[in-house]
């Protein structure tokens, strides 16, 4: 069974149940809800502000589309039946990452309606919204690693959930300006270097920018092995 066919697996679970439409669902009707208030709020039509939401949004999205991913097969003793076909514990990791990562751009498709007013009614580039997109699924990469790790850790989708989204809280929240006058000059910018939300923001301001990206694939990349490794030791 190779990766596509895990990952067809993995969204035929998502699309039989109520769980995949209920919780993309949810993050389109939750970014088209805080963008527009926010929207007519400060009444000010910058496309910084609809991608500014999302990664909030993700702090509690993620999670929840993550949390049954590895955590499930762990309490089903479903693994062994998994690794008794030709397959290997990297390409349940990875099959399980791509699934969440694509229901994650279908709810970024049902998320565009905002995105498409804010383009109708000002001027905004269409590098500043392929931008902005480039960063959403780079920050939602590190994301799903991060919320797939935490998954490989316990059998309680419970746990899952409350840890990786509190984890997630805590690295949104430390942003530069908390550090500022608490550290020395010389430790801010290796210590901010660490934390997501400066990265991302970077591409909400229409930057591509090549440390970034290096960055969000970096971290996608060590959590992604580190769940491979989790399993692998289990086994």
């Amino acid at each position: 069974m190779k990766i596509r066919q895990l990952i067809k697996k993995e969204i035929k679970f998502y699309l039989n149940t109520l769980t995949g439409y209920v919780l993309v669902s949810l993050f389109a009707i939750l970014v088209n809800i805080f963008f527009l208030k926010d929207l007519f709020a400060i009444r000010s039509f910058q496309i910084s502000n609809f991608f500014s939401i999302i990664p909030w949004i993700f702090v509690f999205f993620i999670p929840a589309l993550s949390m049954r991913a590895l955590s499930e097969e762990k309490k089903n003793n479903t693994f062994e039946v998994l690794l008794s076909l030709p397959i290997k514990e990297s390409d349940i990791v990875i099959s399980k990452f791509l699934t969440a990562l694509i229901l994650v751009i279908l709810g970024l498709i049902l998320a565009l309606p905002s995105l498409i007013f804010v383009k109708i009614v000002s001027n905004v580039y269409v590098l500043e919204i392929v931008s902005g997109l480039i960063g959403v699924i780079l920050i939602a990469s590190a994301f799903i690693s991060f919320s797939l790790f935490i998954s490989s850790l316990t059998d309680s989708y419970v746990v899952s959930f409350l840890i990786s989204s509190i984890a997630l809280m805590f690295l949104m929240f430390f942003q530069s300006s908390v550090f500022e006058g608490v550290i020395s000059d010389v430790l801010l910018r290796p210590v901010t270097f660490l934390l997501p939300y400066g990265h991302y923001l970077d591409f909400t301001k229409g930057l591509v920018e090549l440390d970034s990206i290096v960055y969000f694939l970096s971290f996608a990349f060590v959590f992604l092995f580190a769940s491979i490794i989790n399993l692998e030791k289990k086994q």
